[in-house]
């Protein structure tokens, strides 16, 4: 076991005991947090013993959600003279994508499934399909979608990604390139009459638009709504801000803005990749990857998606050895999982993937410059979760009527001085605290921490 020396100090505050502060509802149905699990590019890194460990570390975290993207030459191998799509199946890739499916099938995980794109031009895939705006492509991706549900009866699949980013797909015809939205919107066009035409076992919705900006995505939300409003299941986007536009709590009024340009708000709202930009190196990775700071930001980046109204949040990514490039991996993941490494990053998701289970109710307590704190309430844990970004030590009062915590309080401190966790892998309580939510608390939240004060014991 590993044990940091952390203090967290709590007293019942001065309140009356039965003058209850009305803090504001921001959700009342969180859906969760999940992260990205894609096929992987080299089946050299995916066997049974790295199968076992991947399955184990998601249980520990308990997503609500997976994203699961591949390529469209690891089913479809060939075109025939006319064009006619072959398929396999059973390749071992294919393979690879049925067991994580499993997976979330016997786990009730919800699945986002998706392609990402038409391949490259000089690929037989490209050459007979052309863009992501012909019927061609459309035909290839939905017979995937009728295979994994009709006949391998993945009712966890809910929701399609017609393909990845189109802000940034850049596609050519006649010598003239096509505008990135009008290729979009041929390809939900065409997919939808795809879908017209055929019966499925389960319900499958359409996902969008899938933009990574966060310059376009209003722009892109307000278009894809005013087109397809009767065809989206779900509207979702991808962020990766700047460290700074998070640490100093600005990402959530550019959330607040974008969303602001979906007029109907009957359908949840995901993020459906994410990330901070700060140390991204090309063919590389994420080089603060293995940081407590990392860990924290992207804490914080959470909050204030939830405090935007966003429904939920998937991270990318879950492996960094799901995905290469030249050889070299991508290194943006929680887990390594040929060293059996547990980043600092993964714990601190743990933390926030537990409290803010699907069906959460989630309050504003606390919104300045450097701290954030939000409630959540599930019906089995009641939760306080802080990000203090500044150098110094912050009070937090919280006066709420709740039976939860009238037990013990588990509180859990995230920073590289004081996270305590087992070698297994498991969270640890720093403190455990005695007192009620209902009487009123002054909870103190370290500097430069993330921290969750929780009914629940993970």
């Amino acid at each position: 076991m590993v044990v940091f020396v952390m203090a967290l100090n709590l007293s019942v505050s001065g309140c009356n005991k039965n003058n209850y502060i009305q803090y504001q509802v921001i959700n009342d149905n969180y859906k969760g947090i999940g992260f990205e699990w894609d096929m992987y590019d080299s089946m050299n890194n995916w066997n049974e013993d790295i199968c076992s460990f991947t399955k184990t570390t998601a249980e520990n975290f308990k997503p609500s959600t997976i994203r699961l993207m591949f390529d469209i030459d690891k089913y479809c191998i060939s075109f025939g003279e006319t064009n006619t799509p072959v398929y396999d199946f059973n390749s071992e890739s294919m393979m690879n994508v049925y067991d994580i499916l499993d997976y979330c099938q016997l786990n009730n995980i919800d699945v986002v499934i998706g392609i990402w794109h038409a391949r490259f031009a000089g690929s037989y895939v490209f050459d007979a399909v052309k863009d992501e705006g012909t019927e061609l492509f459309a035909r290839v991706v939905m017979d995937m979608v009728d295979y994994v549900i009709n006949v391998k009866e993945y009712s966890c699949i809910k929701y399609l990604v017609p393909y990845n980013e189109p802000n940034f797909t850049r596609r050519e015809r006649d010598n003239v390139q096509v505008f990135p939205y009008t290729l979009w919107s041929e390809c939900i066009t065409n997919l939808v009459s795809e879908y017209e035409n055929r019966t499925f076992k389960s319900k499958i919705e359409i996902a969008g638009p899938d933009v990574s900006t966060l310059t376009e995505s209003g722009t892109w939300l307000k278009k894809a709504e005013s087109d397809f409003s009767e065809t989206l299941g779900i509207y979702e986007m991808h962020i990766y801000p700047s460290e700074y536009l998070v640490t100093k709590g600005k990402l959530k009024d550019r959330l607040t803005s974008i969303l602001s340009n979906i007029q109907n708000n009957d359908r949840p709202f995901w993020i459906y990749e994410s990330g901070i930009s700060d140390g991204i190196i090309e063919n590389y990775g994420q080089s603060n990857i293995k940081t407590f700071d990392y860990g924290i930001n992207m804490a914080d980046l959470t909050l204030q998606t939830a405090m935007a109204g966003v429904d939920g949040i998937v991270y990318w990514s879950f492996d960094t050895k799901m995905h290469q490039s030249s050889g070299v991996d991508s290194d943006f993941g929680l887990i390594n999982s040929k060293t059996k490494e547990l980043r600092p990053w993964y714990y601190s998701s743990l933390m926030l993937s537990r409290s803010m289970t699907n069906g959460s109710k989630v309050y504003l307590l606390i919104e300045e410059e450097d701290l954030r704190a939000i409630i959540v309430e599930n019906e089995t844990s009641f939760n306080v979760l802080a990000v203090n970004q500044s150098s110094e030590n912050k009070t937090i009062n919280i006066k709420f009527n709740t039976d939860k915590g009238e037990g013990e309080i588990y509180s859990y401190i995230f920073n590289e001085e004081n996270f305590i966790f087992s070698t297994d892998g498991n969270i640890l309580p720093s403190v455990i605290l005695n007192g009620k939510f209902k009487e009123g608390m002054d909870l103190e939240v370290k500097a430069n921490s993330f921290t969750v004060i929780s009914t629940n014991k993970f």
